[in-house]
């Protein structure tokens, strides 16, 4: 059925007994525990990426290591507060080649804006865990 242009498609209706097909459960959902998250802990995540956008212009980042930034944040568990990701699903994101991710990363820590928290294994096929920070942390380990 071809929509023409500037038209638009016929209502649908609702099927008589409210269930559409292919939308019955055959068994029963299986119940998995997340971590809820507070409301604090939600603006505590804005209130970063307030900051971060707040001081894009005088960080120096590459317009692509603020994208790559930006990704990640959006990736961050708002419980724990870290984030992981491979080089392949970044470079997917931004689309860019995995080799550019990586050079994004090592920018992103060698300016501070994150840090590693623990390595992926090669073996275990995981990614590397990190911590974002929306302002460059200092040599010395402190904002």
């Amino acid at each position: 059925m071809a929509i023409p242009p500037g038209g638009y498609p016929a209502a649908i209706e609702p099927p008589s007994n409210g269930v559409y097909p292919g939308t019955q459960q055959k068994s029963k959902p299986c119940k998995k525990t997340k971590p809820t998250t507070t409301k604090r802990q939600s603006s505590r995540r804005f209130e970063m990426a307030n900051t971060f956008y707040g001081g894009i212009e005088t960080s120096g980042l590459s317009q692509s290591a603020i994208m790559a930034w930006l990704i990640l944040w959006l990736r961050t568990d708002a419980t724990t507060g870290l984030v992981r990701i491979s080089y392949e699903t970044l470079a997917r994101k931004i689309a860019l080649h995995e080799r550019q991710a990586k050079r994004l990363v090592r920018e992103l820590l060698e300016r501070g804006f994150m840090e590693l928290v623990s390595r992926g294994g090669t073996m275990k096929h995981t990614a590397n865990e990190y911590r974002l920070h929306p302002v460059p942390l200092s040599k010395g380990g402190t904002k």
